[in-house]
C-alpha cells in the first residue's frame, strides 16, 4: 500500500508533500491549502467551502492548527514511503489520531474536546518525542479546564446582562410602540388633508386639460377642414339652365349637372335636385334624399351614385357595368365621369384606373396625361371638349366655353373641378384662392 501511504501524506490539490499538515475532512491537507480554500470561500461570503475530490462542503470555522509532533510522524512516514529502510512505516491511522490529538481539525469547543481526548499514537517503545507529546496534551487539558470555568463565568455574566437589556428593550418598545402610534395617526391625518388637496388640483387639472384637448381638437377639425376645402375647392361659380331654387353650392361635397338640371351633396349627404332624368331622380328618392356620397350625371340616362355606406347604383355603357360588377366591391370607386359615344373614366379608391374611348377621341395630350400623372378630376364633352386635374395643381382642357374660359384663365385662383352641360349652356367651376 506505498501508493496508499504516498497519496495520504501528500496535499490533494497541490500533490505536494505535506509539511504543515492538518487533519480536516477525513484526511491530512497542507495548512496553507485549507488556509487558501476558506479564505476563498470567506470573501465570496460563503459559508463553506468545497472539497476538491468528494465535493463534500466543509465549514469554514473549521481552522487548521500545525503541530510539530505530527510533522515529525509525517517525516517519517514520508521518508519510509521514499525508501529509507532505517525509518519506521507507521501505519496512516495513527498518524491521524495524533493529528486529531492535537487539535489539527478545530472548531469549537465540544469539537476541540473531542479530538484532545482522542487515542494518542501507539508506536513501539515511548520515545521522548511522545512523552513531550503527553505532556504538551496534559498542558492543553488543564488549560481545556480553566476555559471552561471562565467560559460559565463569562456565561452567567452574559445571562445576567441579557436580561437586564431585555427589560430595557420591553421598556423601550412599548416607548417607541406609543410614540409610532402617535406619529402614524399624525402621519394618516396629513397624508389625508394632502390627498384632498392633491384631488381638488388632479380635478382642477383635468379641467384645464380636457379645455386644452377640446381647443386642439377644434383646432385639428378646423385645420382638417380647411385642408378638404381646399383640396376640393372653397368657393364655386356656375350658370345653370334651372337656376331657380339653387342652394349655395360652396357648402356641397358633390355637384352633378346634366339636361339642364343639378344634384347638389350636402357634407352631411343630403341632397337637393333639379331637372335631372327620371332615372336619378327616383333613385334618390327612394334614398329619401339621403346617405348619399358622390353623384355622376351622363348622357343618354347615363348616371352613378355612391351612398354613404359604399353601396352603389349605376347605368352606363356595357362595359362601364362589366367594369363596375368586377371590381367596384374589391376596389370601390372615387372618381366617375361619363361622355358622348359610350365614353367613361372611373378611379378606383386604390388609385388605378380604367376607361374606354378617350385615346381616340381627345388627342394625345390628355392620353398621356390619364396615362402617366394621377388624376384629381375629369369631364369628358361632346367635339373632343374636355377638362382635367391631375397631379398635386396642374390643370389641362380643350374648348371650353366663354364663362369656363374666364375663370380658368384666372391666375389668382386654382381650378379644382369642371362640369358641362353644353345642350342647355350650363357649366359649373368648382376653385380655391392661391
Amino acid at each position: 500500500a506505498k501508493d496508499d501511504q504516498e497519496s495520504e501524506l501528500k496535499d490533494p490539490v497541490t500533490m505536494d508533500w505535506i509539511n504543515d499538515a492538518c487533519y480536516i475532512g477525513g484526511r491530512l491537507w497542507e495548512v496553507s491549502t485549507v488556509d487558501t480554500l476558506r479564505k476563498q470561500a470567506i470573501s465570496k461570503g460563503d459559508p463553506y467551502w468545497s472539497h476538491p475530490l468528494n465535493r463534500s462542503l466543509i465549514p469554514c470555522s473549521l481552522k487548521p492548527i500545525p503541530s510539530s509532533a505530527v510533522k515529525a510522524l509525517i517525516e517519517k512516514c514520508k521518508s519510509h514511503s521514499l525508501g529509507d529502510k532505517n525509518a519506521a512505516a507507521l501505519n496512516l491511522d495513527d498518524v491521524r489520531r495524533m493529528a486529531s490529538s492535537q487539535g489539527l481539525m478545530y472548531t469549537n469547543s465540544t469539537t476541540r474536546e473531542s479530538h484532545l481526548n482522542s487515542t494518542t499514537v501507539s508506536h513501539g517503545p515511548v520515545s521522548d518525542e511522545e512523552t513531550a507529546l503527553s505532556q504538551q496534551i496534559n498542558i492543553l487539558e488543564q488549560q481545556l479546564t480553566e476555559y471552561r470555568a471562565q467560559m460559565s463565568s463569562l456565561k452567567t455574566a452574559r445571562e445576567e446582562e441579557e436580561r437586564r437589556k431585555a427589560a430595557e428593550a420591553e421598556e423601550a418598545r412599548q416607548k417607541e410602540e406609543q410614540r409610532k402610534k402617535a406619529a402614524e395617526a399624525e402621519e394618516a391625518r396629513r397624508k389625508e388633508e394632502q390627498r384632498k388637496k392633491a384631488e381638488k388640483a388632479r380635478k382642477k387639472a383635468e379641467k384645464i386639460l380636457q379645455l386644452l384637448e377640446d381647443e386642439r381638437q377644434r383646432r385639428k377639425a378646423a385645420a382638417a377642414e380647411k385642408k378638404r376645402q381646399e383640396k376640393r375647392g372653397n368657393d364655386c361659380d356656375w350658370w345653370l339652365f334651372y337656376h331657380d331654387d339653387i342652394p349655395d353650392m360652396c357648402d356641397t361635397s358633390c355637384v352633378a349637372i346634366g339636361e339642364g338640371g343639378y344634384v347638389a351633396v350636402s357634407d352631411s349627404g343630403v341632397s337637393t335636385y333639379h331637372g335631372i332624368p327620371s332615372n336619378v331622380q327616383n333613385y334618390l328618392d327612394r334614398q329619401h334624399n339621403r346617405n348619399i356620397a358622390f353623384v355622376a350625371i351622363g348622357p343618354e340616362d347615363q348616371y352613378f351614385v355612391r351612398k354613404t355606406n359604399g353601396k352603389c347604383a349605376y347605368n352606363g355603357p356595357a362595359s362601364f357595368e362589366e367594369a363596375m360588377d368586377d371590381y367596384y366591391h374589391s376596389k370601390g370607386v372615387s372618381v366617375v365621369t361619363f361622355g358622348p359615344w359610350g365614353i367613361w373614366y372611373v378611379k378606383y379608391e386604390d388609385g388605378s384606373e380604367d376607361w374606354r374611348g378617350i385615346d381616340e377621341n381627345y388627342g394625345q395630350r390628355l392620353s398621356s396625361i390619364l396615362s402617366t400623372c394621377p388624376i384629381r378630376n375629369l369631364f369628358l364633352g361632346d367635339n373632343g371638349i374636355y377638362f382635367v386635374a391631375y397631379n398635386e395643381s396642374k390643370i389641362s382642357h380643350r374648348g371650353m366655353p366663354t364663362g369656363v374660359a374666364r375663370k380658368l384663365s384666372d391666375s389668382s385662383i386654382s381650378v379644382k373641378q369642371v362640369l358641362l352641360d353644353e345642350e342647355n349652356n350650363s357649366w359649373f367651376v368648382r376653385f380655391s384662392d392661391k
